[in-house]
């Protein structure tokens, strides 16, 4: 994923990287997995791709992948059942404005 994340800083990349991800994300959890958000996002002091996806009846998570190096990625992610996802990313997403990349 560290090689999507970099490739993806440009519109088409984006584009490419997130009508991509339903599909991977479904082949590596073996069942259908819906992508309902999916761009760069600013990340504190720098930028990250942002997911929200229900890999999970009832359940629904918030990412965020931020590229350190070559060949680090700072993986973030919090879930939530559904009907408390909205406050819960939310919350997530203000803590992520605070985030500072060394």
């Amino acid at each position: 994923m560290a090689s999507s994340i970099s490739s993806a800083h440009s519109a088409t990349g984006v584009k490419e990287t997130c009508d991509l991800l339903p599909q991977e994300l479904s082949k590596i959890s073996k069942k259908p997995v819906a992508v309902h958000e999916c761009g760069f996002k600013q990340v504190g002091n720098t930028k990250g791709l942002y997911v929200v996806a229900d890999p999970y009846e009832g359940e629904k998570y918030v990412q965020y992948m931020v590229q350190k190096g070559s060949e680090q990625v700072l993986l973030f992610t919090a879930t939530a059942k559904s009907q408390d996802f909205g406050a819960m990313k939310s919350e997530f997403d203000k803590m992520m404005k605070s985030f500072e990349l060394m």
